[in-house]
């Protein structure tokens, strides 16, 4: 055969080819503008049985319009040009079931199940399918799995909590160990904390545990003033106090130092080099700028109802102006009836030590320490200097011997 026979048999073979892939195409855009359209026809599903996901689209236009054996026959074809096609199978098992037919959904859930072993496409409606078959072991199963692989965490979670709610005591049972802690979390946001304290219990006695979750659930029960429940997910230092010489970064824990870094006329930071005791303080620079108001500073600290305290910090003052200085007050956090006001910081002093006594109220779990300078009324208001912190301690009952140089009782 000649170069010019085979360049001509060459031809022929791609023009039909192209033809082909032309017809298959326009028949497949035919077959996608009728899917579009919702308009079909009973012999509809047998004149495209070449194109399974048109007719499992025209399933569910006609699931959509309830004519559900219109919609029983497009799935069928759908499925029998492509049994891989997961999404038709439960279209399938969905107008089975309204068609009255128990078995077959129940045999397509199987059947869908197992295809879905590798993926998570399918997982949620084939759990909606489960529900309503009330096949509930493959419920939980693809709950886990959803969970544990944060696919639709949220709804997972949400689903999972509605079944729970019929049986409260069972969320070890249904949810396996490492998808607790999402559980407890999920609670947590929803402001749930009783339930949250319930899960982190089973949680413990299933050896699981999730430091983080236990910080946000203590800053919640904190919040709420529940400050044993608080404190028990995650205990303060040495007499209550949390960092108390500024040693260890801060954390954002729900007893730990809670403040600004900087604001109008002062900035604030820990710092190295200079300290009363250890090795780092917090300074507090006032610009001159600003009559300021400041109450950046506090710590929640868990005290016993009815107990006398010494609290006591060593203090540095470095050019502090205008009357009213920097101070140190305390107050109730869960009760009233306590505000103790220690004396203002002014001018220059070297490292001394400041204190201030008070008994917790009856009803009184935490007390807050926080440091205050209040606005002055003089014209010259502008506060100026800096103030540097360290080594707070908290004792109850006996006294101190307080010092400081330059000490003045707020007026």
């Amino acid at each position: 055969m000649g170069y010019e026979s085979t360049r001509v048999i060459g031809k022929i073979v791609i023009s039909g080819l192209l033809l082909w892939l032309a017809l298959f195409m326009l028949k497949w855009g035919l077959a996608g503008r009728v899917a579009a359209s919702g308009s079909y026809s009973a012999g509809m599903a047998q004149s495209m049985v070449a194109f399974p996901d048109v007719l499992a689209r025209l399933g569910e236009e006609a699931w959509r319009k309830q004519n559900v054996s219109a919609a029983i026959g497009f799935f069928q074809k759908a499925v029998m040009g492509d049994p891989l096609k997961a999404g038709a199978w439960l279209g399938l098992a969905e107008a089975e079931k309204a068609n009255g037919n128990r078995d077959v959904p129940r045999k397509i859930l199987d059947y869908v199940h197992g295809l879905g072993k590798s993926t998570l496409r399918w997982t949620w409606s084939e759990t909606l399918l489960a529900i309503d078959l009330e096949v509930y072991p493959m419920v939980w199963e693809n709950l886990n799995r959803m969970i544990e692989n944060k696919r639709r965490t949220a709804d997972a979670l949400q689903l999972a909590d509605v079944i729970l709610a019929a049986e409260p005591d069972a969320v070890g049972e249904r949810l396996e160990a490492r998808n607790l802690a999402p559980y407890m979390n999920w609670l947590i946001r929803w402001g749930r904390l009783d339930q949250a304290l319930a899960v982190r219990a089973l949680m413990a006695r299933k050896g699981v545990g999730d430091p983080e979750a236990d910080v946000r659930l203590s800053a919640r029960l904190l919040g709420k003033k529940r400050v044993s429940e608080a404190l028990s997910l995650g205990g303060t230092g040495a007499k209550g106090l949390t960092n108390p010489g500024f040693e260890a970064d801060f954390t954002g824990g729900p007893f730990d130092w809670r403040f600004s870094r900087q604001g109008p006329g002062w900035k604030m930071e820990r710092v190295a080099g200079v300290a009363g005791e250890g090795g780092y303080s917090l300074s507090i620079v006032f610009d001159g700028k600003k009559n300021v108001s400041f109450s950046h500073l506090h710590q929640v600290i868990p005290v016993e109802p009815g107990v006398s305290y010494r609290l006591t910090a060593l203090w540095k003052g470095d050019g502090i102006t205008t009357d009213q200085g920097p101070y140190l007050e305390i107050y109730g956090y869960d009760a009233k009836g306590l505000h103790v006001k220690g004396p203002m910081l002014l001018g220059t002093q070297d490292w001394g030590k400041v204190g201030i006594e008070f008994t917790a109220p009856d009803d009184c779990h935490a007390v807050v320490v926080r440091l205050r300078r209040l606005p002055s009324r003089k014209l010259d208001n502008r506060i100026e200097g800096t103030v540097w912190l360290d080594g707070f301690e908290l004792a109850d009952g006996g006294r101190v011997q307080l010092s400081g140089g330059r000490v003045q009782e707020e007026r």
